[in-house]
């Protein structure tokens, strides 16, 4: 008892003050989150130990066949060889062994072998295959096209679900107009996009005349803004320091826009890299206002980056298109005011451009000359350019709006394809062995013969071996030669052979205590006369049944 006071007491002299209980207070959580994150990074590494004394069932064997690929694999229990991308034997179901050898403890592992693992590791951390049977859509059903818009989009009802769809349409044909200005015009709107993750069904792109074409020019963004708007808060390294708080720490006012955790709709793909990232969408008036803030942060390099600039044209002197380049810049050398060397834009001659279209401006006066003899080279282990023989202007687009169709005048080229080059006519049904036999499967019938007609064929054959001179119980003067291409008539003894038995129309009536071997029995040795009289042991099953008598035969 004495030593927990004296204890206590000595605690509380190092206790004093309120600072120093927050500071212990302070040091005693972070040591047990320390804890917490390692036993969590233990259990959810998702990586194998490669520490184990455990003996593996099967090595990976290459395959060594005349076909084999690099990655295909023999079958552990002698089946053969594999393709790289079976996952298991087909023959006996054995899994397919990994590339990657388990080390036992005290082992070393290459810097390959380790970079396959972690290759093989990532691949199982992506692979979504079990989520790709889950389909709730289920197109071709009934209800398909609102189960999509309610699973894809969240509209429930029917209100809803028509304003979501007609903006997913009018944003959608706006996107189509929106590229095609931008290669035929430029860029016709710096701000617009479509705001959402998933496109229409065609079949809801009706009254399209009433869509707006109309756009809002706008501004572009400046580097950063960009890089903002598309990197994660794991890619911030790539910006300055100065705008890692905004999306890492959880007191900016912007930390939404980077989102730690978020779905991902696999919308029947396999892999997670081909997913759908439902991620929020950014709102450039906000983002804009936290980062204006930041501009007095750059360094003179960084803010030499971040500018909007125009493009460089870059010449050989040789070329015709550097006459209006080096005219630019003789006339912009006596200037030393950036406004007024803007307005010496010189439009390129049509018979200078070779393709090109636009205008050329002179370089700021911050730059060094359009064609300089000396350019040093930005790397140490590369030499200087002593005898540069390259022309630099600014470049800007032509204002020259081309339409999107064909110009009066137009010469089109001769088609390229002929009458060679169309497929073949369609065959006819009779001629196609496919569509017989997709006919076939569909009215439930098999192309071949079935086990019964098997069976029946086999016995068949089996009397004809054993008849000797009677070939399946027909004599041999019926057996004439057929003259091949024309019919010929059958020997009138012919029609005298098949009389209908009538007898054996119906199963023959044993004795008491005889044995029979059934309906069908086997033909007596040396012939086929046990049977009708024209050999054929299933004649009587094609023929019907006889009549049954007249009334009042007595019969």
């Amino acid at each position: 008892e004495v030593k927990e006071e004296e204890e206590e007491e000595m605690k509380e002299k190092k206790i004093e003050t309120a600072t120093d209980l927050f500071n212990e207070i302070k040091k005693e959580e972070e040591t047990k989150q320390e804890e917490e994150e390692e036993e969590t990074t233990k259990e959810d590494s998702g990586f194998e130990s490669i520490e184990t004394d455990e003996d593996v069932p099967f090595e990976f064997v290459q395959a060594t066949g005349a076909d084999a690929r690099p990655g295909d694999w023999r079958c552990p229990s002698g089946c053969g060889d594999m393709q790289k991308t079976r996952k298991s034997c087909f023959r006996c179901g054995c899994p397919k062994p990994s590339e990657i050898p388990r080390l036992k403890k005290g082992d070393t592992m290459e810097k390959a072998v380790f970079l396959k693992q972690l290759e093989e590791l990532f691949e199982k951390k992506n692979d979504r295959e079990d989520e790709m049977e889950a389909d709730n859509i289920r197109l071709g059903e009934i209800g398909w096209k609102e189960r999509y818009y309610d699973t894809k989009m969240g509209s429930h009802d029917l209100n809803s679900r028509r304003k979501v769809v007609r903006g997913m349409v009018e944003e959608f044909i706006r996107g189509l107009l929106w590229v095609c200005k931008y290669y035929y015009e430029g860029c016709c709107s710096w701000g617009w996009f479509y705001p959402y993750h998933y496109a229409p069904f065609a079949t809801d792109m009706v009254d399209l005349e009433l869509i707006s074409t109309e756009f809002e020019l706008g501004k572009p963004f400046k580097p950063f803004d960009q890089l903002m708007g598309v990197l994660p808060a794991a890619s911030a390294h790539a910006l300055p320091p100065a705008f890692y708080p905004l999306m890492a720490d959880e007191d900016s006012p912007i930390i939404d826009f980077y989102p730690k955790h978020f779905d991902l709709d696999m919308n029947g793909k396999r892999f997670a890299w081909q997913a759908v990232a439902l991620l929020p969408w950014i709102d450039a008036d906000r983002l804009l206002k936290e980062t204006r803030n930041l501009d007095c942060t750059l360094t003179p390099e960084e803010a030499n980056r971040n500018m909007i600039n125009i493009e460089l044209l870059y010449a050989h002197e040789q070329l015709p298109i550097t006459k209006c380049m080096l005219k630019v810049a003789a006339v912009a050398s006596k200037i030393d005011d950036e406004d007024i060397r803007e307005k010496c834009a010189l439009k390129i001659p049509a018979n200078d451009a070779n393709g090109t279209c636009g205008e050329v401006l002179p370089l700021k006066v911050s730059d060094t000359d359009c064609c300089p003899k000396l350019i040093e080279s930005p790397m140490m282990s590369e030499e200087n350019i002593n005898d540069n023989r390259v022309v630099c202007a600014r470049y800007r687009l032509g204002r020259t709006k081309v339409p999107p169709r064909l110009l009066e005048g137009t010469v089109l080229p001769k088609p390229v394809l002929d009458q060679s080059d169309l497929p073949p006519p369609p065959k006819l049904f009779i001629e196609d062995s496919r569509l017989r036999t997709d006919f076939a499967r569909m009215n439930g019938n098999s192309a071949g013969l079935n086990d019964a007609g098997k069976r029946i064929l086999m016995q068949s054959l089996q009397m004809q071996q054993r008849g000797g001179g009677v070939r399946g119980g027909m004599p041999q003067a019926m057996m004439m030669p057929v003259q091949q291409g024309a019919y010929q008539q059958p020997p009138p003894q012919y029609y005298q052979q098949l009389q209908p038995n009538l007898t054996y129309a119906q199963p023959p009536h044993l004795q008491p205590g005889a044995t029979g071997g059934g309906y069908y029995q086997q033909p007596p040795p040396g012939g086929g006369s046990g049977y009708s009289p024209g050999g054929n042991r299933f004649a009587a099953l094609r023929r019907p049944p006889p009549p049954p008598p007249p009334p009042g035969s007595g019969q």
